[in-house]
């Protein structure tokens, strides 16, 4: 797992920028197809074994730009969210505390028949 709680302060903004290097699946797949190839001989499987989740944020702009709000009155117009809230700030809170990507390894167990005992 990497969060914000296993990466040193000053590799935090690499991490939330993460995602946004990753702009179609063929990338994360080279990606992970780079990340698998790092690993020591020892520890390779195959590429299949090896995942790589990294979510996208959630789209606050476009819930934001669809929520309406009467804030100025009853008799005032609505206005949608984004005149007031600055979504900006709000997803790089998020992103910074609460964005997590997984980083997965099957492992093979082989498992030999033994003939039982007794």
């Amino acid at each position: 797992m990497l969060n914000r709680h296993c990466v040193q302060d000053r590799s935090r903004r690499r991490l939330t920028a993460l995602r946004s290097r990753i702009p179609t699946e063929e990338v994360l797949t080279d990606v992970r197809r780079t990340l698998f190839e790092s690993l020591e001989p020892n520890y390779q499987t195959v590429l299949g074994d090896f995942w790589l989740d990294i979510p996208r944020p959630p789209d606050i702009d476009e819930e934001a730009s669809q929520c309406w709000v009467s804030y100025r009155g009853p008799d005032a117009d609505p206005a949608p969210l984004t005149d007031i809230l600055e979504t900006n700030d709000w997803m790089e809170t998020y992103a910074a505390n609460k964005l997590t990507y997984h980083v997965s390894m099957i492992s093979r167990a082989i498992f030999v028949n033994m003939p039982p005992t007794g």
